[in-house]
């Protein structure tokens, strides 16, 4: 009983106009029912004892007659609120850019929105009742299949990452979480499928990786000293062979020291005072210094 409150503000928010006594009447449709039912039986009992009571039929005709009115009336609203909750869910799948579809246990569509049909190149309608295999034929709808299996074996929700090609967009990547879908028991009866495209966040991303092998490469191949240090203390991150061979330090024994170690006494202070954030008015390398080797050599 929590949840329908809940329910019928979902409903209420469905394009129309507001349902007034329409939520009324379809909440007590099944008493109505039941009265009419019960009227309308006490008053063939009346008829069938062949008792006079003419006042007592008309009320019980007029109650059975109204009961089973107002129940239809109540299952008409909840079939045209139902409708308008289905057209609203549709227009939330659609208006979305993920690929949202729901399967039964054999793995055919019961439900796919447009970005899921797209990817068919067909209509939602004509993917509804077909498997992933006879819509495709390839390699991918094997994989497919089997995530769905794997699915719906474990009964929770599970990742998977999925390819396909789309017609006119080539081989694309999803991002697909499939959830399975319990009855009232239970018991597994199908899953629901939602994909993202992350093709263009896995190019960034193989883009991003190729020009860090870039620069990893022209920072370890260049032929002069390279250090990287940190702008706060000045702490020495990082070094290029070249640095290491010229300062004659190993890479350990390197890290463990700030740049102004690298520096001549007298430069060392000066170097500080210039790559202070607050005192800096010339570029650093601008400036020269004197450095010296581990052997003390400058």
């Amino acid at each position: 009983m929590a949840e329908t409150p809940a329910i019928d503000d979902t409903l209420d928010a469905a394009p129309g106009r507001k349902p007034g006594l329409a939520r009324l009447f379809t909440r007590i449709a099944l008493p109505l029912l039941a009265v009419g039912g019960i009227a309308l039986l006490s008053l063939a009992a009346l008829d069938s004892s062949q008792l006079q009571i003419t006042a007592w039929r008309v009320v019980l005709a007029v109650i059975g007659v109204l009961c089973l009115l107002g129940a239809w009336f109540g299952q008409a609203m909840t079939r045209r609120r139902l409708r308008r909750l289905r057209e609203l869910m549709q227009a939330v799948c659609d208006e979305g850019r993920d690929a949202i579809f729901v399967k039964d246990r054999d793995s055919r569509y019961l439900f796919a929105n447009i970005t899921t049909a797209s990817l068919f190149g067909r209509k939602a309608a004509d993917v509804i009742g077909l498997r992933d295999d006879e819509l495709l034929g390839n390699g991918h709808a094997a994989a497919y299949l089997e995530n769905d299996r794997v699915c719906l074996q474990r009964g929770i929700p599970t990742l998977f990452r999925e390819k396909q090609e789309v017609p006119g967009q080539g081989e694309r990547s999803f991002l697909v979480t499939k959830m399975p879908l319990h009855d009232d028991r239970g018991g597994v009866i199908g899953l629901l499928g939602i994909a993202r495209d992350i093709t263009e966040e896995l190019d960034l991303r193989q883009l991003a990786e190729r020009r860090a092998e870039e620069m990893r490469a022209l920072f370890s191949g260049n032929p002069l000293p390279v250090l990287v240090f940190a702008s706060n203390d000045l702490r020495l991150l990082d070094a290029n062979p070249a640095a290491l061979r010229c300062y004659g330090y190993t890479r350990e024994d390197l890290l463990k020291l700030s740049l102004p170690d690298l520096c001549a006494s007298a430069d060392a202070a000066r170097l500080r005072e210039n790559l202070r954030a607050t005192a800096r008015k010339t570029p650093a390398g601008s400036v020269p210094y004197r450095h010296k080797r581990r052997n003390g050599e400058e």
